[in-house]
């Protein structure tokens, strides 16, 4: 896909924070937060004069909006096969503030790919403590074997992707990218 072809997603939020600490996840409205493509920005201000590495650029950039496709499939199957996971809105351009300070104080923004997806008001597992722990990995637990009747092999169940909503009491799972695949006819992992 051409990154032209994507709409272009106007920010409720200025700046786009971020979210616990993740560069790559940023609140953008109330309710949506954006999952950005890692390296957009590099490769954009690798543009060069130079064929073959221009080529080569393009070719990454490419291989980076195929791999947010891909993973706003899988989010989407996921939802719709009722796990607990982020409501996926789809794959859209979303301005953020360059990298640096000047860039910052001077307000500039990169058109940059990502998944807009729900928000969840909640705490990361790896930062739960208390009297709501064992609860949480119970739910947790849930959603994880959820997955697997649905026919989804979560690859990456570590305890950050993982948010445990108080409110709801309920655990969403969240980073989808590396998750599989499984044919219930043949327990065998899908490529």
């Amino acid at each position: 896909m051409n990154p032209e072809q994507l709409p272009v997603y106007t920010p409720e939020y200025q700046h786009c924070p971020q979210l616990n600490g993740t560069w790559h996840v940023r609140r953008v409205s109330s309710g949506l937060v954006a999952k950005l493509s890692r390296s957009w920005e590099f490769f954009v201000d690798m543009d060069t004069d130079e064929e073959e590495r221009r080529k080569s650029n393009e070719a990454v950039r490419d291989s980076l909006l195929i791999g947010l496709e891909n993973e706003y499939s899988m989010l989407k199957a996921v939802y719709e096969a009722g796990v607990s996971v982020p409501k996926p809105e789809g794959v859209f351009l979303v301005p953020v503030p360059r990298d640096g300070i000047l860039n910052y104080l001077q307000g500039r923004k990169l058109l940059t790919p990502g998944i807009l997806m729900q928000y969840i008001a909640g705490i990361p597992m790896n930062k739960l403590r208390g009297k709501r722990l064992d609860e949480a990995f119970r739910l947790r637990h849930e959603e994880l074997r959820k997955c697997k009747i649905a026919g989804f092999d979560p690859l990456d169940t570590i305890e950050r992707n993982a948010i445990y909503s108080p409110l709801e009491n309920k655990v969403y799972l969240v980073d989808v990218e590396n998750w599989q695949t499984i044919d219930p006819a043949n327990p065998v992992l899908l490529p």
